[in-house]
């Protein structure tokens, strides 16, 4: 499996948060669901033990989103039991069974309404992260990590410290 470096500030530290990912189509019928890993990623550490305010207000601290595979037949796989597991460094950090993939519509149906009530438009190709499946998991550059999504498939990541012009 492919590794793929993702850049963090070097002195703050990040986070990793596995997540279904989905691609907003033309209608709801038309959407995708990829699988994912959000990096959070801040100049401040320990800036989740300040609090969640600190957290919301700090722009930066969504790093980047990487969008994995594509699930394919995610209608089918809507009330199929999934497990999902996060290791880092080969150790395992967190894991979750999941009912099916049925929790994407709550964050993404709550974005359309409040981007709609807001007058925000959304196009079609827009990426919704829907939240971190197994938890927020503290990492430092230099740390490998492996999300498996079970039979959706997995993402192998290594964090690198950001260039400043990143």
């Amino acid at each position: 499996e492919a590794i793929v470096h993702m850049p963090i500030f070097a002195d703050g530290g990040a986070a990793i948060e596995p997540e279904f990912v989905v691609r907003l189509g033309e209608t709801r019928a038309e959407d995708r669901v990829f699988i994912g890993v959000e990096i959070a990623s801040r100049p401040i550490v320990g800036i989740n033990q300040i609090g969640a305010l600190a957290v919301v207000s700090d722009f930066g601290n969504n790093r980047g989103l990487l969008v994995g595979p594509e699930i394919a037949n995610w209608r089918e796989a809507w009330a199929q039991p999934v497990t999902v597991k996060s290791y880092i460094d080969g150790e395992e950090v967190g894991a979750r069974e999941l009912a099916g993939i049925a929790q994407i519509a709550g964050p993404r149906d709550f974005l359309i309404e409040h981007a709609a009530h807001s007058d925000i438009a959304l196009p079609v190709g827009t990426l919704i992260s829907t939240g971190a499946i197994t938890g927020i998991h503290d990492a430092v550059v230099g740390a490998s990590s492996t999300l498996d999504f079970g039979e959706f498939g997995q993402l192998n990541i290594e964090l690198v410290p950001a260039h400043p012009e990143v």
